[in-house]
């Protein structure tokens, strides 16, 4: 079994951050899942499950945990730090109004990767820093199927966070194949994206697809 990545070695990755959706899995396994992000190189994939099913989340959770392993995968749980931990994810990822940034770190350690939404404010990416997010996430920069109320967010904040700020920037809110390049010359690192996963007759080849719109960018610096 593949050993958990190195914090270090995971937050150097750049490309599609994939998010789970809330059906993602009632048309496919986890497995089948998980496989077709790997063969796409996809290295990041965020658990989002806001069901009240705890015992459905942890056993998806712990499938995850496994399976990205095997593919060297960064697993970062939406929202909950208790399931963070209780599955060894290699982290969090905490909204405005979940768990504080300290109380998480305090749980889960120095190895674990954190990081924070933090809309379309600098301010709070500055204040989410200095409370030791390892990443900060600006969104949503699009409209968004899958969060149609989320704080709109611009492109020239990620731009100016890319250079205010050492910490990789993430992008997040109606991304897809169309717009993704876009996010990739603001100076993010990673471009977040759910429902455009879902828009090819397999997440394979959607995700290769994103993922060529992202590196695009990378080719011509």
């Amino acid at each position: 079994m593949c050993t958990k990545l190195k914090k270090s070695e995971a937050l150097t990755y750049r490309g599609v951050y994939a998010l789970t959706s809330p059906h993602c899995f009632q048309t496919q396994s986890v497995d089948t899942f998980v496989n077709e992000l790997a063969k796409a190189q996809v290295r990041w994939l965020q658990f989002r499950d806001k069901s009240q099913d705890k015992t459905s989340r942890m056993t998806t959770a712990l499938q995850l945990r496994e399976l990205t392993r095997e593919h060297d995968i960064t697993l970062i749980i939406n929202d909950d730090v208790e399931l963070a931990q209780a599955v060894e994810a290699d982290g969090v990822h905490l909204g405005q109004k979940d768990t504080d940034l300290q109380t998480a770190r305090d749980k889960l350690g120095q190895q674990a990767i954190i990081g924070a939404t933090c809309h379309n404010s600098l301010i709070l990416a500055q204040k989410a820093i200095e409370h030791s997010a390892d990443y900060i996430a600006f969104g949503s920069l699009f409209p968004s199927n899958s969060k149609p109320e989320a704080t709109p967010a611009k492109i020239d904040t990620l731009l100016e966070a890319s250079h205010n700020f050492g910490v990789p920037i993430v992008g997040i809110g109606g991304i897809d194949a169309t717009n993704i390049q876009l996010v990739a010359q603001s100076g993010a690192q990673m471009a977040a994206v759910v429902a455009a996963l879902y828009t090819e007759e397999n997440v394979e080849l959607a995700a290769r697809k994103l993922q060529a719109g992202f590196w695009s960018n990378e080719q011509q610096v």
